[in-house]
């Protein structure tokens, strides 16, 4: 067998931990604009302050919306005062405090494992949502402004 082809027999006989996630969002019947957001928000590929200031694109890594705190992805998505009574007045505002909060996939997994499954479409569409109103707001605005913004999930 060729080289290329026992690297795949050996790539496929290691189970990675994160395996069934990544292939239960492959197979989601969801725009393929939120499987790739997800992805890039799972594997930490967003534009956000810490991010930026590691690659020397930015000098400063604090949000700047709240101007206070680094940003990071759950920053962005989940904390940031921009977004923060999205998720409060939604269907995962009881999810705070029993869900694991340091990273966009740990995330994501928990809503996998412990809530039904239409519902994860739903927190990836509302996790993109808020990154384009985060997007398109002004530094130093607190409030999104919904009726201005066109957000098309399909």
């Amino acid at each position: 067998m060729g080289r290329l082809g026992v690297l795949g027999t050996q790539a496929g006989a290691t189970n990675h931990p994160n395996e069934n996630w990544w292939k239960h969002l492959w197979k989601m019947e969801i725009p393929p604009k939120l499987k790739h957001f997800s992805w890039r928000a799972c594997n930490n590929l967003m534009a956000v302050g810490c991010i930026l200031k590691r690659r020397h694109i930015k000098d400063a890594d604090e949000c700047p919306i709240c101007e206070q705190v680094p940003e990071t992805v759950t920053h962005a998505l989940f904390h940031c005062s921009l977004v923060k009574t999205i998720w409060e007045t939604s269907d995962f505002a009881h999810i705070q405090g029993l869900s694991p909060d340091n990273s966009f996939l740990d995330l994501s997994k928990w809503v996998l494992e412990n809530m039904e499954t239409e519902k994860l479409g739903l927190f990836l569409s509302l996790a993109w949502a808020c990154w384009t109103i985060k997007e398109q707001s002004c530094p130093g605005e607190r409030v999104p402004k919904c009726k201005d913004s066109h957000i098309w999930f399909y």
